[in-house]
């Protein structure tokens, strides 16, 4: 089952690859630049089919990341230095970096944006199918918590002092920095013994207490939880809460990068592409509303992470086109393309070293 999980991780990676190259594709075609090969993976192909106008698709070996490469362009990885590109032998196949800047710019752009409108489709699909708010059902009440009689088994909260649980901030995460000793509400709902019809109750004044158990242990409120469904949505609100969900993976994917400027978080915390696969498979062995999820994080992540201005990647190419559209002539080629070297280069070690990291001091010890 393992390998199960750990080839259905793969794949949504190889998903999520497809949709960004086929976003830059998609933009090229309709701007009529000059695609020379759709490819997914690196290395030796294992597939390839070329096109009646010459454009190339292909699967090759290593499935950790793809390319869309353009005549000229001079990242495409099977390009052979001091080789003759077919614009030499034609004409009308303008390079890349010989079509206009704005062009350029929707095109290294594209890819990212295909990935934003992924994670807004799945987040449709998730709230569509199981809603945006979360109940809680109580399990247990501890004999010595205050809330005996207060609060019953079998009670379904859906706010804590009004503010129902989205999917980014379930009941723990607000429950969670509400101080010991202060008074908060609950809104629930109780089934009526004599109808069995689930009633509305509001206000109910709950609090953390610290309570000892037999164990020595502490428990907050001496209440046990589990989760109990989601509130309903019709399609439109869907539509809505699926714009809301993807603005806030946005805001926690920046939250993240901010706190990693800051050294708020360990870069010893972080993963490389091994890591993400491995942490991917745990969430696919965890049910389909987690791998549902986690395809809009994974979507947002990506298309942020791509338009960063970092060396190699689509927002240092865009900074770069920007320049000179503003100038009105190119940076230096050698230049640039040395700038891009060296981040690619660094972006392949530091991943190296954070899959390292991971898989030796976080899954080994």
């Amino acid at each position: 089952m393992v390998v199960l999980y750990i080839f259905g991780a793969l794949m949504l990676l190889v998903f999520m690859i497809v949709v960004h190259e086929f976003g830059h594709y998609i933009a090229a075609k309709i701007l009529r630049f000059r695609v020379k090969e759709f490819a997914i993976g690196f290395g030796r192909p294992l597939f390839k089919y070329t096109r009646k106008n010459g454009e190339i698709f292909s699967i090759r070996v290593l499935p950790l990341g793809g390319y869309c490469a353009f005549e000229g362009d001079e990242d495409d990885p099977a390009a052979v230095p001091g080789g003759a590109s077919s614009y030499q032998k034609d004409p009308d196949a303008i390079p890349f970096n010989k079509m206009a800047p704005w062009k350029r710019l929707i095109v290294l752009f594209s890819g990212g944006f295909a990935n934003m409108i992924c994670g807004v489709i799945f987040a449709f699909i998730v709230v569509a199918a199981f809603g945006y708010y979360q109940h809680v059902e109580v399990t247990r009440i501890d004999e010595n918590s205050h809330l005996v009689g207060i609060v019953q088994v079998g009670d379904v909260v859906t706010e804590i002092n009004g503010s129902q649980f989205p999917l980014l901030s379930n009941f723990g995460v607000q429950l969670g920095p509400i101080p010991v000793g202060e008074e908060f509400y609950f809104t629930l709902y109780r089934e009526n013994p004599a109808t069995g019809i689930m009633e509305r109750h509001e206000n109910v004044v709950v609090r953390k207490d610290v309570i000892h158990t037999p164990d020595g242990t502490f428990r907050g409120m001496g209440l046990n939880f589990e989760h109990a469904g989601f509130a309903n949505v019709s399609f439109g609100s869907a539509i809505g809460y699926a714009f809301v969900f993807s603005w806030e993976l946005t805001k926690l994917i920046f939250d993240i990068l901010w706190q990693l400027i800051t050294f708020q978080i360990s870069l010893s915390n972080l993963g490389g592409t091994l890591s993400a696969i491995s942490v991917m498979s745990d969430v696919v062995s965890a049910g389909i509303l987690p791998v549902l999820i986690m395809i809009p994080l994974i979507s947002m992540n990506l298309a942020i992470f791509n338009l960063l201005p970092i060396p190699a990647l689509d927002g240092a190419r865009m900074v770069f086109t920007g320049i000179e559209w503003i100038r009105g002539r190119p940076v230096n080629p050698d230049l640039e393309g040395r700038i891009h070297m060296i981040g690619l280069i660094c972006l392949l070690a530091f991943m190296v070293i954070a899959d390292l990291n991971f898989l030796i001091f976080q899954r080994l010890f």
